[in-house]
């Protein structure tokens, strides 16, 4: 639980990143100011934040590789943040199973997203897991 908070966090920051004109850092630092979030919270949010925003264009190019026929701004900003998020760790956070990056994007889409988000974003992160991990025996999460 303590890391959904976390990537709830995330969420929340990379949203903001979406829709405002602020810096990554200063969203991070209002972010931390306005909510009391432990420190060992921060540090796996800002990681996750940060390694979102500097790998940013590569995620985005997997999200409509496996999106297929949708683009970025097809998707709501939600959705594609869970997705950025959720494939920052399935590429680049190799120590997380992916069974457990799955089943944390669809209960983040469930409580962020609309009624569909989940699905949506299941089968996406589905197909992206099987060519991205090894690791994945993943019977389709809902």
């Amino acid at each position: 639980m303590k890391r959904r908070y976390g990537r709830e966090i995330a969420l929340k920051v990379l949203y903001q990143k979406d829709i405002t004109s602020l810096l990554i850092n200063d969203i991070l630092e209002k972010t931390y100011a306005y909510e009391d979030i432990p420190e060992d919270i921060r540090e796996f949010s800002r990681k996750i934040v940060l390694g979102t925003v500097e790998h940013w264009e590569d995620i985005n190019k997997n999200i409509e590789k496996y999106a297929e026929n949708w683009t970025i701004e097809r998707i709501a900003v939600v959705d594609v943040n869970i997705l950025r998020i959720a494939l920052y760790e399935l590429i680049y956070e190799s120590e997380t199973p992916a069974r457990v990056i799955l089943n944390e994007a669809i209960e983040i889409a469930k409580k962020y997203g609309d009624t569909k988000s989940y699905q949506f974003i299941n089968g996406i992160l589905d197909k992206a897991s099987r060519e991205l991990r090894k690791d994945t025996d993943i019977m389709s999460a809902s």
